[in-house]
């Protein structure tokens, strides 16, 4: 019985970290394609092209769709949904202001 378990938990670890690996390959090439989708002075062939990788990389790579993980330790508990970063990640990064637009808390 506690083989069972100790392999379901070996199994679990290997899904995730095989869920970490394929969204951190493919986060930035979704996150590029629809800025690229959204600028104006591309013409619609180009536009048409982008709209089909976006189609390609969603069907083969559905765990892009997943949001709430972080792309810089790969976490998956307590992710901003704006930036994309875990909790203690992002306050790293705002405490050495690398982020534009936030300001350090002052009291």
């Amino acid at each position: 019985m506690q083989y069972r378990i100790l392999n379901y938990k070996y199994r679990e670890k290997n899904r995730e970290k095989l869920l970490r690996y394929k969204f951190k390959n493919n986060e930035f090439y979704y996150i590029l394609l629809k800025i690229i989708k959204k600028n104006k002075y591309i013409n619609i062939q180009q536009k048409i092209l982008v709209i089909f990788y976006l189609i390609i990389l969603l069907e083969n790579n559905t765990l892009t769709k997943q949001k709430n993980i972080c792309l810089i330790s790969g976490y998956r508990r307590s992710v901003n949904i704006l930036t994309k970063l875990n909790r203690l990640t992002l306050q790293e990064q705002l405490g050495s202001l690398e982020f534009p637009g936030f300001t350090v808390a002052k009291w």
